[in-house]
């Protein structure tokens, strides 16, 4: 009695990613394809622990060139907001 009686939930996770296949044929290399996907999971990431990817991509590239250790999204959703 307490199993859901469809996966939607579990086939929605996957149709960013299919869809974005479209956009990976378009990079003409497997680095771009690579990179494309890591975006795709940061972004992803981020939208599964209520974070602006927008708000949180600028804030960790600035935290990378400082030297610090880069936080998880969801490390990053813990945070105050002060950073």
């Amino acid at each position: 009695p307490n199993i859901p009686l469809d996966n939607n939930l579990a086939e929605r996770e996957f149709r960013t990613p299919v869809v974005g296949r479209k956009t990976w044929y378009g990079t003409h290399s497997k680095r771009g394809a690579k990179t494309n996907a890591i975006l795709f999971s940061i972004v992803r990431s981020c939208m599964i622990n209520n974070i602006n990817p927008r708000n949180y991509l600028p804030w960790i590239v600035e935290r990378i060139l400082q030297g610090k250790p880069p936080l998880t999204p969801f490390e990053y959703s813990k945070l105050d907001d002060s950073g």
